[in-house]
């Protein structure tokens, strides 16, 4: 085999991007399964697979080209593998490979093996408490839990306590507690300031005569520093009747508003009363061990010898095959993908859901049946005519057409 080309991008030297990278990676155990079996020999996707396929014995794997995209898509750009061009001896073509790096080798496997191992462990895949990787923002859902659960391990709080002590969007916060309350690692109750749009945050007038500086949009900042101009007070659910912007638009332009001066953030909620509370439960106290050994791991408390040694404690245990088919089984049995059901499948669950919940909103029938795109099933079904979709406000609502 002649290697050709041998690409590598730097890992991460700040300690919240290493999080972010490695959350990324440890969100789903076939992930973890994929680094855990690269070395340094340049391994083609088909290759990964049956390295994948030696560790777990039976069960479920995907495609090779989903380990392609494992590598090319989250492994690389972090620098935890290199990507080789690579020309095999008894064939002209060149072909795509993968292998690890120092930086993969150092953090990477170890961290692997740990959350592979805590998958075992607690019988819980890490995708149901990390979340998927499909977000926006400079860290992502993986971290922004594990940020909430740290926050929340502090003591109780209110969901605008966490919007300030975090600095993440409400809404982004609310559905990360909620997907926690559902396994387990939360407790959370809520009056209801999502479902009505009123009182989450109030943001009131300091100081609105310089000049502003462009929080995201030009034109809707200005908009937003003239409706708090005129009104003195506004909350986000208020400027969201008027303008056709998301709540995490303009949550984040009324957050700058405030880093600029114009503003102040009322902490109360309306009529001063507490209309939510969160807490950690203690079925997340492994987590957060596990993060603290990620993070002793990435900030180099954790010797050579002593990474080496988690490493290997996993790979050449007696039961290594049963460890790694567990663990990934554990996500096989949740993963969206994977579990994916045909259209006309979520169709008829979508029916059966509203014929006994008649005027459900969008995101509460996500909730109920945890479909992530659920708007990719509810429009096709009103263009039909199965369901009707009528609008309270800012709300929609959907029925089933008699």
């Amino acid at each position: 085999m002649e290697i050709l080309e041998h690409k590598e991008m730097p890992f991460p030297e700040d300690l919240e991007e290493r999080l972010n990278a490695v959350f990324n990676i440890v969100n789903t155990e076939l992930k973890s399964a994929t680094l855990l079996v690269l070395d340094d020999s340049p391994a083609e996707a088909s290759e990964i697979k049956a390295r994948v396929r030696n560790l777990i014995g039976g069960g479920y794997l995907p495609r090779g080209t989903t380990f392609d995209g494992y590598c090319h898509d989250t492994l690389f750009p972090i620098g935890a593998v290199a990507k080789e061009t690579i020309r095999r001896e008894e064939v002209e073509d060149v072909f795509l490979a993968y292998s690890l790096t120092e930086a993969g080798r150092r953090y990477g496997r170890p961290i692997t093996a740990l959350a592979l191992q805590y998958a075992v462990d607690c019988g819980l895949s890490l995708h149901q408490v990390l979340g998927s990787t499909c977000s926006s923002g400079k860290t992502r859902a993986p971290l922004n839990r594990i940020k909430i659960l740290k926050a929340l391990s502090q003591g109780e709080r209110r969901l605008t306590d966490l919007v300030e002590g975090v600095e993440l969007a409400p809404s982004v916060i609310y559905n990360a507690l909620e997907d926690l309350k559902k396994i387990g690692f939360v407790y959370y109750e809520s009056v209801g300031e999502h479902q009505k749009g009123k009182g989450v945050i109030t943001y009131r007038l300091l100081d609105g005569n310089r000049e502003v500086k462009t929080v995201k949009q030009t034109t809707l900042t200005k908009k937003a520093l003239e409706l708090l101009r005129d009104r003195k007070s506004i909350t986000v659910p208020e400027a969201m009747e008027l303008f056709d912007f998301s709540q995490s638009h303009l949550w984040s332009i009324y957050s700058g508003l405030v880093k600029q001066g114009f503003a102040i953030r009322d902490r109360g909620f309306v009529g001063r009363q507490i209309q939510s509370k969160a807490r950690i439960l203690d079925r997340a106290s492994s987590l957060l061990e596990l993060e603290a050994r990620i993070e002793d791991i990435l900030t180099d408390k954790v010797s050579t010898e002593e990474v080496q040694d988690i490493y290997l404690d996993f790979v050449t245990s007696p039961n290594y095959e049963e460890r790694g088919r567990a663990a990934v089984e554990q996500y096989v049995k949740v993963s969206g993908h994977i579990n994916s059901k045909s259209f006309e499948e979520r169709a008829e669950t979508i029916k059966q859901v509203l014929t006994k919940n008649p005027g459900l909103r969008t995101s509460e029938i996500g909730r109920i049946l945890d479909y992530n795109n659920i708007n990719g099933c509810l429009s096709p079904m009103v263009k039909a005519g199965t369901l009707r979709v009528e609008k309270q406000g800012k709300e929609a609502r959907y029925y089933i057409n008699e």
